[in-house]
């Protein structure tokens, strides 16, 4: 990479840095997608702890675009099959319970990136599985704590320098 492009790396990490919502922010577009897709209340209990709960269910959008991004949500699956009972009105099954999990994080990863980032440009994955060993490492990042109507739910976002899949092509 040439001295230029690190640069033009680390400016683009810096603006992100003064734009990197507060833990409190954070978790209030996440709250705001939660009532006005699945009608769900929310309590912010603070900014998460590096002594980490394990929960079975820790799901992820990696983005790239001017940086890489990589959001987490972590819960226990029942927060799934809350979400999807509450969002769809049906009885919910493990795997509709994921389906919503997957769902609500598209949704939070949109909102984030119109209400923090709205003239960034983003490429958009699919959100899957993300173990702890596969968190970034040394990345700049964002956490809440928070509960769902006695859930208990962790959201966290990692920023670093990065260039796009189309970038990299070239």
């Amino acid at each position: 990479m040439s001295s230029s492009n690190s640069v033009g790396l680390s400016q683009d990490l810096n603006r992100f840095e003064s734009d990197l919502p507060s833990s409190l922010t954070f978790y209030q577009v996440f709250r705001d997608v939660l009532v006005k897709w699945a009608y769900l209340p929310s309590e912010y209990i603070g900014t998460s702890s590096e002594k980490t709960i394990d929960y079975p269910i820790e799901l992820g959008v990696r983005l790239s675009g001017t940086l890489k991004s990589t959001l987490l949500i972590r819960c226990q699956l029942e927060f799934g099959r809350l979400l999807a009972e509450s969002a769809l009105g049906d009885d919910a099954n493990d795997e509709k319970g994921v389906d919503s999990l997957k769902e609500l994080a598209n949704l939070f990863c949109g909102h984030l990136l119109t209400s923090c980032w709205p003239t960034h440009s983003f490429d958009h994955f699919i959100p899957s599985n993300i173990t702890r060993e596969s968190w970034p490492k040394g990345a700049l990042g964002v956490s809440s704590f928070l509960n769902v109507d006695n859930h208990p739910v962790e959201i966290r976002l990692w920023i670093e320098p990065g260039r796009s899949a189309k970038q990299e092509a070239r």
